[in-house]
């Protein structure tokens, strides 16, 4: 019987574990702004157009998106690029027009059909493929309240011309535009992050509770 109670404890803990994963694995945008709205409208399409940034610690990316931020879906679909260090496309998506897209905060989401990792000390791109201007975009000096992911660290602004997704290289501003596309990602080369310990904490003080419930019929 002890065995039994024993091995029923350690199913516990295991179950506590497990369910903590969602709260470990919460996806976050590389970056949040406070607009909601913006005046700015592309006049002379088409431009890739997006922003470099340095990665500090392990990144994981999973979906990636486009400003909406009227939040009342898109006008135009688009073609949002992640590219490497040398200008390689490494990830995309098609975000479409409407609101089919999934919606967080002011920018809609297509996740990736595999996660890629991104490693520290590198510099990355990420652009979106602006055909028309029917959508607003956030020029340079226009975000407000323009805050990153912990592990990313804004680079500059930049665009490229043309119909097709480019990696954007060129730049006139290291101020926080062209927003544009956006990211959702994770701490850590494995995608998880680690739980907070009263999180930990509560899990196993809840299977502890049960096994002495356990225990208490066992002996009646």
């Amino acid at each position: 019987m002890r065995s039994l109670v024993s091995r029923l404890h350690s199913s516990l803990i295991a179950l506590a574990l497990v369910a903590l994963g969602p709260i470990a694995s919460a996806q976050t945008p590389a970056y949040t702004i406070d607009n909601v709205s913006t005046p700015s409208l592309l006049s002379n399409p088409p431009f890739t157009m997006g922003f470099a940034f340095n990665v500090q610690a392990p990144i994981t990316v999973y979906s990636l998106g486009i400003f909406d931020g009227d939040q009342d879906g898109l006008i135009s679909s688009y073609e949002v690029g992640l590219f490497d260090p040398v200008g390689t496309l490494i990830a995309s998506v098609t975000v479409p027009s409407g609101n089919g897209a999934i919606l967080v905060n002011q920018f809609r989401y297509v996740d990736l059909i595999a996660p890629v990792v991104l490693l520290p000390g590198n510099n990355y791109t990420l652009g979106a493929l602006y055909l028309d201007g029917v959508d607003p975009v956030l020029f340079p000096g226009e975000a407000i309240g323009f805050v990153t992911h912990p592990s990313i660290q804004f680079v500059e602004s930049r665009f490229a011309s043309g119909g097709t997704l480019a990696h954007p290289t060129s730049s006139i501003s290291t101020l926080p535009g062209y927003l544009g596309p956006n990211m959702l990602l994770e701490r850590g080369a494995g995608g998880g992050v680690v739980p907070e310990p009263g999180a930990v904490a509560l899990m196993i003080s809840l299977g502890g509770a049960g096994l002495l419930a356990l225990r208490r019929r066992v002996r009646k």
